[in-house]
């Protein structure tokens, strides 16, 4: 596990039983490797299993669109379908199952996917290889790099890339926690903060996410949609893993006056 990975997640994984090898976040497979022929040097057998760049992990993330599927229809009527999907990117394994089915579900209705960074990161589609990590973030779940699976897949499904600061994800977060009573993590907080940041106080001023709505509008349009267009927006919050003195340790910080 990246030495950088939450406390509260090394104890639970310690918790069943499992010993964890620390590493950093661009370089898992190298020590994965070392680890994995020390051990067949023992005479012992081990299979490799990566948490996010393998097509098994990636098809079963991708299983959370069949519950959007369900959900968009419960919401918003048989037949409906999303406008777009907004999901965090960290080693790919989610945004990329997400894509995946999210275009295989509804490309042919125009549905736009996008991924969520952190700023801190700088990593985003257009600019992040495999082995490179996002170097600065409260995120610690997405401190880690695609993979060379993850990657040409997130190229070829993610239509644009938005991005946070850490100040609005934390408020994301808190905002998440208080009105809607969900338990997240700054990684999962990370997707709505980019587009709820200033409107919480954050230093976001949401324009990138304005341009996406308005690209979106503008391609109804041209299919003909009249009278006002509103649009579904489906945002993916997943994973909880944080403990709760470091999350009142980050809402407290938010209180102090700005120097």
């Amino acid at each position: 596990m990246s030495r950088l990975a939450s406390p509260i997640k090394k104890a639970g994984v310690i918790s069943y039983g499992a010993r964890i090898v620390d590493c950093e976040p661009h370089n898992r497979v190298e020590v994965c490797n070392a680890e994995i022929k020390r051990l067949e040097a023992e005479g012992k057998t081990v299979v490799y299993f990566p948490p996010y760049d393998h097509v098994d992990v990636i098809e079963g993330q991708g299983t959370c669109m069949v519950e959007v599927a369900e959900q968009v229809e419960d919401i918003w009527g048989a037949g409906t379908t999303p406008d777009i999907i907004l999901c965090p990117i960290g080693g790919g394994g989610l945004m990329s199952g997400a894509a995946i089915a999210s275009k295989g579900f509804w490309g042919d209705k125009g549905v736009k996917v996008i991924g969520a960074e952190p700023s801190g990161g700088l990593s985003g589609v257009k600019t992040w290889q495999p082995a490179v990590a996002p170097i600065n973030t409260v995120c610690d779940g997405l401190l880690t790099a695609t993979g060379n699976i993850t990657y040409p897949a997130l190229v070829a499904n993610v239509d644009d890339i938005l991005l946070a600061e850490d100040e609005s994800t934390i408020r994301a977060m808190k905002f998440i926690w208080e009105r809607m009573k969900i338990i997240i993590e700054p990684s999962s907080a990370l997707a709505p903060a980019t587009i709820l940041g200033n409107e919480l106080g954050g230093p976001e001023d949401s324009t990138e996410w304005r341009r996406i709505v308005q690209q979106v509008v503008q391609a109804k349009i041209e299919k003909g949609d009249a009278g006002p267009i509103s649009l579904r927006v489906v945002i993916v919050i997943s994973g909880g893993n944080v403990a709760l003195t470091q999350v009142m340790k980050m809402f407290e910080e938010l209180e102090k006056p700005k120097e």
